[in-house]
């Protein structure tokens, strides 16, 4: 969710819609021994959320999970989750994200340092079933269960699948339920019908992950939690877009830049529309401002006829 679901766009989410209960940021890194500009915003709007908000790291090392740990307590941070699971080479090739996955041994040394920080920080995983092979998770589940972990978040399928082909839920089933921590589930959960399915498969799941089902159906975690849609589904869609672009440009983000970040979000809200292909292919060619707005006063006045 990187550059989609950053802190403007959580807190309009959460003021337009329910049925959240944490949120986890896209993942920090260190630049050096430092954090990038960006993260640091990232952090200090998460801190002002309290207990809503988890940090989300990427770490290489013990010595770079200790460094962000550290920083994130002294920010005020209460939570901390160790993303385990990114699946792009740029990461992986440095061993971080899913590129961790295929030595146990390493992981457990990154743990080590994590939990060497509570009970000030709560900590989590976030992992995939491997690297190349799905195998890999077996020998994970029983590093998993030597530390005190707040939940296990599984994505079933590995790295190099990247987000294609369906989630491996088979094996999802045979080894996260020897995994001693709580666990989330995650990947593909795009209904609430989908949802409520995996949750009576898979009762001893604690919670649901919800990434792009929630960019898709801005309304499918209340959904899930049984919360009737609004009457207009359109005209809630037209609020919470006019508040987000409103707040983009009360962060001081110039035309341009909005632009990037909302035709990659229209992606996904396209799905609540007829034909959501032409829908994103339009605002996929949009570059001006004024007609990206004519668009969508077009594309919400059609949902109306």
């Amino acid at each position: 969710m990187q550059g989609l679901a950053g802190h403007v766009f959580r807190a309009v989410y959460l003021r337009c819609f329910g049925g959240v209960d944490r949120c986890y940021c896209p993942f920090v890194r260190l630049r050096g021994s430092s954090l990038h500009a960006r993260d640091e915003r990232e952090l200090a709007a998460g801190a002002r959320m309290g207990e809503l908000f988890t940090a989300q790291i990427i770490a290489a090392s013990p010595a770079q999970a200790t460094t962000l740990c550290a920083l994130l307590v002294e920010r005020g941070h209460h939570r901390v989750n160790l993303n385990l699971g990114c699946p792009y080479p740029m990461e992986t090739r440095r061993r971080r994200g899913a590129g961790l996955l295929p030595f146990p041994g390493e992981v457990e040394r990154v743990l080590e340092a994590l939990c060497g920080f509570e009970p000030a920080l709560r900590i989590s995983v976030k992992t995939r079933l491997g690297l190349e092979r799905s195998s890999e998770l077996a020998a994970l589940v029983p590093v998993f269960n030597r530390f005190p972990l707040d939940a296990v978040i599984v994505h079933p399928r590995t790295a190099t699948q990247m987000y294609t082909g369906a989630p491996d839920w088979e094996l999802f089933g045979e080894q996260a339920q020897r995994l001693e921590p709580p666990v989330v589930a995650n990947g593909d959960i795009l209904t609430a019908e989908e949802a409520q399915r995996l949750l009576a498969a898979y009762p001893w799941v604690t919670g649901l992950m919800i990434g792009r089902g929630l960019l898709r159906d801005p309304f499918l975690p209340a959904a899930i939690k049984g919360s009737a849609p609004p009457p207009s589904r359109q005209q809630a869609l037209l609020l919470f877009h006019e508040t987000l672009l409103e707040a983009y440009q009360q962060a001081g983000m110039s035309g341009g830049h909005i632009l990037d970040r909302m035709r990659p979000l229209w992606g996904y809200l396209a799905y609540s529309f007829p034909e959501p292909e032409r829908v994103a292919k339009r605002f996929r060619k949009v570059r001006r401002m004024d007609r990206y707005q004519l668009l969508v006063e077009s594309l919400l006045r059609a949902s109306q006829q």
